[in-house]
Formats: C-alpha cells, structure tokens, sequence
C-alpha cells in the first residue's frame, strides 16, 4: 500500500476541518503522549482549532513536554437545542419550572400556539470535524473522552504501533513494526510531505526514545532516521511553530523540499552542492508494509 494512498486521505480530511480533536488512552505511555502533544503542535500550523486530550489522568512525566498544560481529561456536555420555526415578535416569554423529576421548558406564543410538527431536537458542543485517536487499540480505553455521539458523527483516524489495534477508524495507520506511535507519525508526515517544527520534532523524540529505552532495545533502522529528521529539524527550526498549508500529494515528489526545511545537498570544498545518497534514499518515496491498513 503507497503511502499517497494515505496522503491523500489525510488531506482531504485534514483542509475542511475546522475544530479537530486529537486523543491517547488512559494510562498513557510517555510515547503516547509524546505522540499527541506533537500531533497536536503540527495541526495548530494549518490555522485549525486543536483540542488535546488524555482518557485518565495527566502523569507527571508530561510535564517535560511542550504543551503538556494544553491537555485535556474530559469533554464538555452537549447541549440539547430545540428549533422551530420564528417571526420576530411572534413570543410573549420563555420559562421553566421543574415538577418533580420533570424539567419543563415553557414557552409562551404571542398568540395562538407553536405547531409541535415543526419541533427540531439537535445537540451542540464538543462538536469535531476530525478525530485523531493515538497509541490507543481500542476506543473504549479512551474512558471519560470516548463518546458515541461524537465519534459516530467525525471521521476518525486512528494512529497506532500495537499488533492488538482493533482498526477502528476510517483511516488505520497501524504499523506493530515501528518501535513507538511517535516514530509512526515523523515517518507519516516526512512522507505526505508536511513540515513539522521543533515543538513537535521536540516531543517525537522524547518518545521515541522512552519507547525504545534510549535506542537500547526494540530499534530497527527506521528508528534512527525518525530520530534523525527530528534533530534535523531541531537544530534547523525556529522554536515558534510556523503557519503552513497542506500541500498537494503528487507521486514520486521528494517531500520536504522548499524554504521551510533545510537542503537535502550538502556544499562540497569546490563550493559544488552534489546530493548525498544517503540523503537521496532518506527523501525518496516509499511503501508502507501490510501492517499498516486503511478502511
């Protein structure tokens, strides 16, 4: 499966919506919030409305990680609108009075009565255009932040690195092979072609080294050049996160190329830039195992 497959999905989720919600488990890993923290501080760059939240409550060890206080533990309630039909003037007065265990919302015409056919119930609040769920196999681990009324009503996309995902979302980037979720993402991103900065850069490493015990166990080469686009970036970056817009996908383009992110050819002595092919390999498209699926 081509990562551009995925790409385009993600764009077309990604440029409509407006307010997003991005979310980890209870109990989270340093990884997963690693994960969220930096999937949040990219999206705010595309000028959308993030909200970041953890299922249980927030560990300390967040604390080392830029925009840990941003983190959320639960949503707030819906509120039940009713609608019908209005000309201006047309009501004398709105009250309520409670009867026992019946709250009863009074509303009085100006003169005849209001037509119970045209009568509309709706909900709002906590409403999301799109939903990341990250490092979490299944919703229902998402405790106090998991609701049914939401997530049947968003698209969701579901980022993952354990082989017990249930593939939940409309989009399953789920891959056992990479050693944390943070790796997933740098991976994901660097290949769509989407700049990151240092605060994401900043918190992909963090857990990708809790993950991996400090690169001491569960490595593989993919690891390393995560960590390595990471330092990339933090030594290149500015500290402040820069507004972007999501470029357009196109097949066999070198992602990361432009004045947002440094060089990938390095000046010879001659003062000749000549590409590198370590660098040729490292921007080069590539495939997404099996692992990795999309519904």
């Amino acid at each position: 499966m081509q990562i551009n497959n995925v790409a385009n999905q993600l764009k077309d989720l990604i440029n409509p919506s407006k307010r997003i919600l991005v979310v980890t488990g209870t109990n989270p890993s340093l990884d997963g919030l690693a994960a969220v923290l930096g999937l949040y501080q990219l999206l705010v760059t595309f000028k959308k409305e993030v909200v970041v939240g953890v299922g249980g409550e927030v560990p300390p060890a967040a604390n080392i990680l830029p925009g840990f206080e941003k983190l959320i533990t639960s949503l707030g309630p819906h509120n039940l609108v009713i609608s019908f039909d209005y000309v201006e003037g047309s009501i004398e007065k709105v009250s309520y009075n409670v009867e026992g265990n019946k709250f009863n919302l009074v509303i009085t015409p100006r003169e005849g009565m209001i037509n119970p056919d045209q009568i509309q119930y709706s909900y709002s609040g906590s409403n999301f255009d799109l939903i990341f769920v990250v490092d979490t196999p299944d919703l229902h681990q998402l405790g106090k932040l998991f609701d049914q009324m939401l997530f049947s009503s968003a698209a969701t996309v579901n980022v993952d690195h354990h082989s017990s995902n249930a593939q939940f979302g409309k989009i399953n980037v789920v891959d056992p092979s990479s050693s944390s979720t943070s790796q997933l993402l740098v991976n994901l991103f660097k290949e769509i072609g989407i700049n990151f900065y240092e605060l994401s850069a900043n918190c992909w490493l963090t857990g990708i080294k809790a993950a991996t015990s400090n690169f001491s166990q569960g490595t593989t080469a993919e690891t390393f050049e995560a960590a390595a686009a990471c330092l990339r970036v933090i030594g290149n970056q500015p500290a402040n996160n820069e507004s972007q817009t999501i470029p357009e996908v196109r097949p066999n383009e070198a992602p990361f190329e432009g004045e947002n992110f440094p060089s990938q050819k390095t000046t010879q002595d001659n003062g000749a830039s000549k590409d590198s092919p370590a660098d040729r390999s490292w921007f080069s498209p590539k495939i997404y195992k099996s692992s990795t699926s999309i519904k």
